[in-house]
């Protein structure tokens, strides 16, 4: 399959498992070269070294505080084509469990740092006219899952946000 998409450039948050790692194969499989992102960075080797030249990594906790604007120092003023927001949520718990703590840190976790980047990034996709988002949230944006209070509320913040936005 030919995407058109040979030696552009992609962040891929989450990138050494799941729909990250899945999203990164297909991308460099199509000649795209990428910003790996996850915090082990053992992981992002192995993903740069099976893929010489095309992947750059950035071993953090994208979501927390002050690792988005590393990244942006990171970047530069290259071209980004493409963006992929994916991060693990919290912990399992039910209203009653949870300590305003708990929202505090769900918050932080689940939100605040994807404003945070898509408002980073997405005005220089904007200028350069060209760009693409992509937010991995969960089906409890749709229907809530039962014990995932936080998790239900913030990802489906972090949807309308997405959506009133424009992103």
């Amino acid at each position: 399959m030919d995407l058109g998409i040979k030696n552009h450039f992609f962040i891929i948050g989450g990138a050494t498992s799941g729909f990250g790692l899945a999203i990164s194969k297909v991308l460099l499989a199509e000649g795209a070269n990428i910003l790996a992102i996850a915090r082990e960075e053992s992981r992002l080797l192995e993903l740069q070294s099976a893929h010489p030249g095309q992947v750059e990594i950035f071993a953090s906790d994208i979501t927390q505080p002050g690792q988005v604007k590393l990244l942006e120092e990171k970047i530069g003023s290259r071209p980004l084509h493409g963006l992929l927001i994916n991060a693990g949520g919290p912990p399992a718990k039910t209203v009653a469990e949870t300590t305003l703590d708990d929202w505090d840190a769900a918050y932080h976790s689940l939100l605040r740092w994807k404003v945070d980047i898509a408002k980073t990034f997405v005005p220089k996709m904007t200028g350069a006219r060209y760009g693409r988002v992509l937010f991995i949230e969960s089906s409890s944006v749709k229907q809530p899952l039962e014990n995932l209070v936080l998790s239900n509320s913030l990802r489906l913040a972090s949807f309308l946000n997405h959506s009133l936005s424009g992103i």
